[in-house]
C-alpha cells in the first residue's frame, strides 16, 4: 500500500486513496496525520516507506513530544480553537500534550482498537450523524 512498484516513495494522498472505501473520509478531511514514525504530515507529504512504529511501544523509536511540538511550530499547526483527533488513546494523548492550551475533541478514543473506530467513522459517514 505504501510504495508503488514504480518507486520506493509515495505521498499521503496516494496511500489513502488506495485504501478503497475509507478515502472518502479522508480526503475530505482538510487535515493532517499524526505518525508515529514521522510526525504531522500533510497529504503532499512523503512517507519513504512502510513501517512499524507506535507510540506505546518506545523499542520501536516513536517521534518524541518535543519532535512533535517542534515540529507544530515548524509546521504552523498552532492557532487553532479546537482539533479533532480521529484516533485512539495513544495518539489522543500525544495531541493533547502537544497542544496543551487547545481544545482537543476524540470521538473515537473509546474504541478498542482501528477496526472498531473504522466501522465507527464508516456508519457515522453513511448515516450522516456525528460521532
Amino acid at each position: 500500500m505504501w510504495a508503488p512498484p514504480q518507486q520506493n516513495t509515495c505521498t499521503l494522498e496516494a496511500s489513502l486513496q488506495s485504501a478503497g472505501n475509507t478515502q472518502e473520509c479522508f480526503i475530505r478531511f482538510p487535515g493532517g496525520i499524526l505518525s508515529a514514525k514521522y510526525g504531522f504530515l500533510f497529504p503532499e507529504d512523503i512517507i519513504p516507506g512502510s513501517y512499524n512504529v507506535c507510540f506505546d511501544n518506545k523499542k520501536t523509536h516513536p517521534v518524541t513530544i518535543e519532535e512533535l511540538s517542534a515540529m507544530a511550530v515548524k509546521k504552523g499547526l498552532g492557532g487553532y480553537d479546537t482539533i479533532i483527533v480521529l484516533g485512539g488513546k495513544h495518539y489522543v494523548n500525544m495531541v493533547k500534550t502537544v497542544f496543551f492550551a487547545t481544545e482537543v475533541y476524540a470521538p473515537l478514543s473509546g474504541y478498542k482498537g482501528i477496526g472498531y473506530m473504522m466501522k465507527a467513522l464508516k456508519e457515522a459517514i453513511i448515516k450522516g450523524v456525528p460521532l
